[in-house]
């Protein structure tokens, strides 16, 4: 790339790579914003671990009450997904699959489902 002020192709390019950066001509000092595509390397990226949560719920009429627990209690984790507890306390089913759960999040679940008094397990996927 060349500055298209003086015409050289010798910048200063900034240490942290980004999708907009603004590189500095060394010849006449002007500034060029630039779009950057860079390949993202995986490698050092951290990877979290998943989980599937399940709630057992007591036979009778506290369904719907543990069923807006659930939502209440749940909605911090990202991947909760409040709609698939309708369709299963409406199947009338005792023991919920309350979905995915990061490794970050799971600890904090555990809490909350002891804390309104439904029993739940939180099992790593492989």
């Amino acid at each position: 790339m060349n500055c298209p002020n003086c015409g050289d192709s010798d910048f200063d390019i900034p240490v942290e790579k980004s999708v907009l950066e603004i590189w500095h001509c060394r010849k006449c000092g002007s500034k060029l914003a630039v779009h950057c595509h860079y390949t993202l390397d995986p490698s050092g990226m951290q990877r979290h671990d998943l989980f599937t949560g399940t709630a057992f719920i007591d036979p009778g009429g506290e369904g719907l009450k543990a069923l807006l627990k659930l939502k209440k209690a749940l909605s911090f984790a990202e991947r909760f997904q409040p709609a698939k507890l309708d369709e299963q306390h409406r199947a009338g089913k005792l023991t919920w699959d309350l979905g995915h759960f990061l490794d970050f999040e799971v600890q904090q679940a555990e809490a909350e489902c002891e804390r309104i008094g439904i029993r739940a397990s939180f099992n790593k996927e492989t």
